[in-house]
This record gives C-alpha cells, sequence and structure tokens, in this order.
C-alpha cells in the first residue's frame, strides 16, 4: 500500500486550457532518467497535489523568480508548430498571507496609483462632464 500512497498524479493541463496550480515545495526534485535531466514539481491544482515535471525553460522561470511553497503560477499548453507547449504566467503574491510575502519589485502597483491620480485629475479638468 504504501507505493500507492507515492504514486501522486501527474499534472498535464488539456490543450488550450489555464490551470492555477500552486508550489507545495520551495525546490525541485531534480533527477535524471533515460529521457534525461527531470525536474519534479509538487503542486496543488484544484486541493490535490500533482507532480508536475517541469521542463527546463519553464524551471528557470520558477527558480529565477525565487518561487517558494505557496507561490501561485499559472500553465497552459499550446501547439507550438504541431507540438504542445507549455506557457508560465506568475500570479501576484497575496499581501494577506502567512508572513512570507515577497513584494513584488515590479513597481506595478505605483504605476497603477499614478494612472489612477492622473485619470481624476483629467475628469477634474473636465468641467462639462458631471460628476
Amino acid at each position: 500500500m504504501a507505493t500507492e500512497k507515492n504514486n501522486i498524479p501527474k499534472l498535464d493541463p488539456e490543450l488550450n486550457m489555464e490551470v492555477t496550480d500552486k508550489l507545495l515545495r520551495d525546490k525541485p526534485h531534480i533527477g535524471e532518467s533515460s529521457f534525461g535531466k527531470y525536474y519534479l514539481y509538487n503542486v496543488e491544482k484544484g486541493g490535490f497535489e500533482k507532480s508536475f515535471f517541469a521542463p527546463i525553460e519553464i524551471h528557470e522561470v520558477l527558480q529565477a523568480n525565487k518561487l517558494k511553497a505557496g507561490s501561485e503560477f499559472k500553465l497552459k499548453k499550446i501547439m507550438d508548430q504541431s507540438k504542445p507547449k507549455l506557457e508560465l504566467a506568475l500570479v501576484a503574491a497575496s499581501s494577506t498571507g502567512n508572513g512570507n510575502h515577497t513584494p513584488n519589485q515590479d513597481n506595478l502597483k505605483e504605476i497603477m496609483l499614478q494612472c489612477v491620480r492622473d485619470s481624476a485629475d483629467i475628469v477634474n479638468a473636465v468641467k462639462e462632464v458631471p460628476f
């Protein structure tokens, strides 16, 4: 029975379907098989633990962005020159987390705030619009 417990289902997104996944561990298990080097991540999808064998490109993005347990990302499988390829999109960290929140360094919040301020200035400058 112990071997059944270790057989975690493989994450395999359907074609053109975007799925949100959450890392369950800080680092992947890195190994080698007859297919070459692999990067095995444990992720949660829909409340269930899945095994995700990340292609090197996806692994490098996850590592470069220092994703940790609890970090979320989106995967989408697309067709690229008649073979499937995975696309990755990072999900912004929640500020309501467990204290392990790392502030987003992309400055988008400040840019958005400035856009709202600029919009308010524009509305105030147009006297014909009743607000």
